[in-house]
């Protein structure tokens, strides 16, 4: 795989999504918290373990790339996409659709999360409700204010069916897919049924294989009250597919803690758990990148973790926050290692940055981060003090929304209302 430092990885290819449904408005917005995106960005870009096979989901659709066909060319209107869905769930079309939509015709389940599996031209979707208002009642939620529960659907984009549905008895609000195998984890939306909740899942059986943590069980959480819950879990396997991790905020929003389970013995619990402390990153905050006490508190105290990865060799943690934080923590001993955020960033402006998307390059050596809203993804050094040594810019006019490395091949992908593709040239002779 080409060296991204050594040659900077350029624009190759613009894909455009799935044209939204005929009744749709510019008004399509979310009824939750957790997605203030439109209906054009892009929700998941996952690559398929072959590392040429490229997920793209939008809120109404998935389109499945070959990213080393040469009919995926900059201009092209279509990219050029294997194959191509638009999303309906299984539950439009039973008799429970009721339960989910409430009494308002302008609500419409789309993709919240999609990740890739093993098999080729599938992919596990999670499901969330939206509405084309943007105002009123959130259709989707209980009288407690809680979301309702979605199942996850595993999809053949094949043939365009529906293979297998999953109740997680929660709303989902992300999905981990095992390298390894075909395991998956699903992770529970704050506002909803199974508050805290993390499952344990394989593709091949509609029943839950375990319930790996639940808020009230997680030390420094322990109010009764699931409306106090801080954020919604993650979690994620490392690249092995031995291991997984998940992380949570503390009750007292003090700390974050972070449990690793061992993937063949989960019953017996974490074999590891960590605390890091939010001090750790307000002093971080403050002391490296120059904002204010003032203004590092605020971010520390409201930055929610919202997606972790693992570095390809396990030993460290990279975690995505609000604020344009992304944050690395040793994946040994828990300790922060770097808090990244843009240089250019005034400290008046902390509270206003949007969340951070990042991801290790395969080697480990970079790690990018996108989000901001002048759609530039900038590299950062992971091993060394983390300085910024590039950025790819001109490919997306507005906020970069998901990134996705190749496991095998080096090419980037970047997710806006339009996803770039990203190739490093070959280094000069």
């Amino acid at each position: 795989m080409t060296d991204i430092i050594n040659s900077p990885p350029q624009l190759a290819a613009i894909l455009r999504p799935i044209d939204p449904p005929s009744t749709s408005t510019s008004t399509f917005s979310s009824t939750n918290n957790d997605d203030d995106e439109d209906e054009f960005t892009c929700t998941s870009l996952s690559f398929h373990s072959n590392g040429k096979h490229l997920f793209v989901s939008h809120r109404h659709g998935i389109r499945l790339y070959d990213v080393t066909k040469p009919d995926v060319s900059p201009g092209d209107d279509d990219g050029g996409p294997i194959q191509s869905i638009r999303y309906r769930s299984v539950l439009e079309d039973s008799s429970s659709e009721k339960q989910y939509r409430k009494s308002s015709a302008s609500d419409v389940i789309g993709i919240r999360d999609m990740k890739a599996t093993h098999a080729n031209y599938c992919c596990l979707v999670a499901p969330a409700v939206y509405s084309y208002s943007g105002v009123g009642p959130r259709n989707n939620k209980e009288g407690d204010g809680k979301e309702k529960s979605l199942p996850v659907e595993y999809i053949s984009l094949y043939d365009n069916k529906v293979l297998r549905t999953f109740d997680a008895g929660h709303a989902v609000r992300s999905i981990g897919t095992s390298p390894l195998d075909d395991s998956f984890l699903t992770s529970a939306c704050r506002n909803s049924d199974g508050d805290g909740t993390v499952k344990l899942w394989d593709v091949k059986s509609p029943a839950c294989c375990a319930k790996i943590v639940n808020y009230k069980n997680v030390d420094g959480g322990s109010s009764s009250s699931s409306s106090s819950l801080p954020s919604s879990p993650i979690a994620c396997f490392d690249g092995t597919g031995l291991v997984y991790g998940v992380a949570m905020q503390s009750g007292d929003g003090s700390c974050h803690n972070v449990h690793l389970y061992d993937a063949r013995k989960y019953s017996v619990g974490p074999f590891a758990e960590f605390k890091l402390m939010r001090s750790s990153v307000r002093e971080s905050l403050s002391s490296k990148n120059g904002f204010s006490s003032e203004s590092a508190e605020m971010m520390s105290l409201t930055a929610t973790w919202n997606n972790m990865q693992f570095s390809a060799d396990g030993k460290d943690i990279l975690i995505s926050c609000d604020h344009g934080i992304a944050l690395t923590m040793d994946g040994y001993t828990g300790l922060l290692k770097h808090v990244y955020v843009r240089e250019d960033v005034l400290p008046s402006e902390a509270e206003n940055i949007p969340a951070a998307v990042a991801c290790y390059t395969p080697d480990d050596k970079s790690i990018l981060i996108g989000g901001s809203n002048d759609g530039v993804v900038r590299c950062y050094d992971s091993q060394g003090e983390g300085t910024l040594q590039f950025e790819l810019s001109g490919g997306h006019v507005g906020r970069v929304s998901r990134i996705a490395c190749s496991p095998r091949i080096s090419v980037i992908a970047t997710g806006s209302i339009y996803t770039g593709l990203w190739i490093s040239p070959p280094p000069p002779v």
